[in-house]
């Protein structure tokens, strides 16, 4: 579990994690980057964006040794989504009816 926010990551931030289940971020993430999140976490079945994400850019790779992990979970909001099959991008009324997120992007923008 992440807490806090996160700048940046990159690819491959989970790596030979063999019992590694699950990923929570519970802060707001500035922006993420490369094709695969996760290598060899064979048991890894779900990551969590509770916050916003403001440039959201993973993949899911089939070739990333993480059979069980088949989608990015948002409770949050991703403002910008690089691939539209992964995740869709959190519209404004969404975001007004939600003063947790913008006080989230607020962080984020310090």
């Amino acid at each position: 579990m992440f807490e806090g926010a996160i700048g940046h990551f990159d690819c491959a931030l989970m790596t030979n994690c063999q019992n590694l289940r699950k990923i929570i971020f519970r802060g707001p993430v500035s922006s993420t980057g490369g094709q695969g999140f996760a290598h060899n976490c064979p048991k890894l079945d779900s990551v969590i964006f509770e916050s916003t994400v403001v440039y959201f850019d993973l993949d899911l790779l089939k070739d990333s040794k993480c059979p069980n992990l088949t989608k990015y979970i948002c409770h949050g909001a991703f403002l910008k989504v690089y691939n539209d099959k992964i995740a869709s991008t959190a519209d404004i009324d969404y975001l007004k009816s939600n003063p947790r997120l913008i006080k989230d992007l607020e962080k984020t923008a310090q």
